[in-house]
C-alpha cells in the first residue's frame, strides 16, 4: 500500500539523509545557492506559508501576468523560488492524492504510458517511474523543468521530456497514446484550459484514465496569486462544462479521477 512515508522514501536520492536535507541538497547543487541563502528567505517569508506565495512570489513575479509571454517569463524568472516552494514548502503535497496513487498502482499494468502534465520539480514523475510506468513529462521549458530532468538523471530514470514554449499550449508528442494522464494544479494557470482538455482527450488511449485536481466539475478554483482569471472564468462556461462531461466520466466517486468516454 502506498503511503506518504513510502512516497518520501522512494523519491529520495540519498537514502542516508533525511527527507528535508535530501531535497535541500538537490536545490543547492542544481541552482548553485547556499544553505544560508535559503534559510534567509525562509526566515523572512516562511517558505511553507501563504505569505511566501502571496507576498513574495506573487508580488515579485506573478502580479503582472497578462498574455502568454508574460506568464512564461514570470515562471522562468521565478524558477528557483518556485522550485524552492515545491521542494521545501509543501510538506502536505502528497496527502490528497494517496487514493489516486493506490488506484493506479492496482489498475495500471507495468510499462503503461503515463503523462505527468505540469510536472514542476518532478516528484510525482519520480514516483510513477519507480512504480514501473513509462513516464513522459510536459511543462514550461524553463529551469524548473531542467531541474526535474536533472533529478531524473541522478536517479537513473529514463523519462521523456516535452517543453512548452511561450504559447503555453501543447507540444507535438508524436502520437503517443497514454494510459494515464496526471494533471495536478495546472489548468488554472493556463490561458486556454479547454484546448488542453481537448489535447488530453485525444492523447488518451481508448481505456485511458486521467486525474485532474482543479478546474473539474467537482472543484471551484479560487483566483489568487498566479491563478488566471481567464482560466477560472472559462471553467464556468457552458462550453467548458459540456466538453468535460461529454468526454470524461468520474471513476467510482473518486474526486478528480476520470475515465475517457469513447465517441
Amino acid at each position: 500500500m502506498i503511503t506518504v512515508n513510502y512516497i518520501k522514501n522512494i523519491i529520495k536520492l540519498n537514502k542516508n539523509k533525511s527527507y528535508y536535507n535530501d531535497r535541500l541538497s538537490e536545490l543547492i547543487s542544481f541552482f548553485n545557492v547556499t544553505k544560508k541563502e535559503i534559510e534567509d528567505i525562509d526566515r523572512k517569508y516562511g517558505i511553507g506559508s501563504l505569505e511566501y506565495k502571496v507576498n513574495f512570489l506573487y508580488a515579485n513575479f506573478f502580479k503582472n501576468m497578462r498574455g502568454s509571454k508574460n506568464i512564461f517569463n514570470s515562471y522562468k524568472d521565478s524558477s528557483f523560488y518556485y522550485s524552492l516552494r515545491q521542494l521545501l514548502g509543501r510538506p502536505d503535497k502528497f496527502n490528497s492524492q494517496i487514493n489516486i496513487f493506490n488506484y493506479i498502482e492496482k489498475n495500471l499494468k507495468k510499462d503503461s504510458q503515463v503523462l505527468d502534465y505540469g510536472c514542476c520539480v518532478g516528484d510525482f514523475s519520480i514516483l510513477f517511474a519507480k512504480l514501473g510506468f513509462n513516464v513522459t513529462v510536459c511543462d514550461l521549458d524553463i529551469p524548473t523543468l531542467n531541474f526535474a530532468m536533472n533529478r531524473f538523471k541522478n536517479r537513473d530514470l529514463k523519462i521523456k521530456k516535452y517543453g512548452i514554449k511561450e504559447d503555453l499550449l501543447v507540444p507535438k508528442m508524436n502520437d503517443i497514446k497514454f494510459n494515464f494522464i496526471f494533471c495536478r494544479d495546472v489548468l488554472e494557470h493556463v490561458t486556454n484550459p479547454l484546448k488542453i482538455l481537448n489535447f488530453f482527450y485525444y492523447a488518451l488511449d481508448s481505456n485511458g484514465m486521467i486525474y485532474i485536481s482543479t478546474m473539474n466539475p467537482g472543484e471551484k478554483t479560487y483566483i489568487n496569486g498566479e491563478h488566471l482569471r481567464m482560466s477560472v472564468e472559462m471553467a464556468n462556461t457552458k462550453k467548458y462544462k459540456e466538453f468535460f462531461n461529454n468526454h470524461f466520466s468520474l471513476i467510482d466517486g473518486m474526486f478528480g479521477m476520470y475515465k475517457k468516454i469513447n465517441a
